[in-house]
């Protein structure tokens, strides 16, 4: 009796489980939650940017509002799973049980800054040959990057610019529109003797692809269908040329899809 009494109960949790995947499938998407960190031009604090901009012309004509937060990368990363429905800005990962789209949101290009006096001439990456090279935590550079290096992690640019000066680091890679804006804050907030003209800044392009990344779930596979869909229109009609020329003086079409 007990064993047939355990059975039943068994079937209708599975009727239940089914039921709640199913109503969760079929639920109207009025919202997405996405997290990144605040980059300024690309996510800016009041909603605007080039990412923001790009996404909200994807959802916003589907009736989907876009909800967003903005947190330190690495924080980002750990909580995008259990809170949001997307992070915006990473690349691929492996070992993340991400849902990627087909369309990339940009190339990553990346600022490598550096004293003046440090080297002689800069010959690209392998100017980073066994040196010491700080970049923002969570990054993960490391990936796109072919040269042995000792890598140290700073919690922030603030942070990655003092060591730089005092010569605990060798270089420092990040975003160069980041980069000048944390020199002026350390010049202007810190009354720093930062002296910007004793150094030298080189772009890397790295060619990691640079997606909206969604959570691995059925709400997650929906988002990425009219993610797919929509900038598949918006290419079509010229919109997207239109916004990344504006932006970065790129068409859209001269990204790698």
């Amino acid at each position: 009796m007990n064993m047939n009494r355990y059975s039943f109960l068994f079937v209708l949790l599975m009727l239940w489980l089914h039921s709640v995947a199913a109503y969760a499938e079929d639920e109207p998407l009025t919202t997405i939650r996405l997290m990144t960190s605040e980059w300024p031009g690309y996510t800016n604090k009041d909603g605007t940017g080039l990412y923001f901009d790009v996404i909200k012309a994807v959802y916003e004509p589907e009736g989907i509002q876009i909800i967003f937060e903005l947190l330190p990368w690495k924080r980002a990363q750990a909580l995008v799973k259990k809170t949001a429905d997307a992070i915006v800005g990473e690349t691929i990962l492996p070992e993340e049980d991400y849902l990627y789209p087909e369309w990339p949101i940009d190339v990553e290009e990346v600022t490598v800054m550096f004293k003046k006096t440090k080297i002689a001439e800069w010959k690209g990456e392998t100017s980073l040959e066994n040196k010491t090279v700080g970049w923002i935590r969570g990054y993960d550079f490391q990936m796109y990057l072919h040269t042995a290096m000792k890598i140290l992690e700073v919690d922030n640019l603030k942070s990655g610019l003092l060591m730089l000066d005092a010569g605990r680091i060798d270089f420092l890679i990040d975003y160069e529109d980041l980069v000048e804006e944390a020199v002026e804050n350390i010049r202007k907030t810190d009354k720093s003797d930062f002296d910007r003209s004793q150094y030298q800044m080189e772009s890397l392009r790295l060619g990691a692809k640079v997606y909206v990344a969604f959570v691995n779930s059925a709400r997650g596979k929906r988002l990425v269908e009219i993610f797919n869909r929509r900038m598949a229109q918006l290419y079509e009609s010229g919109v997207l040329d239109t916004m990344y020329k504006n932006f970065t003086q790129w068409r859209y079409e001269q990204y790698p899809k």
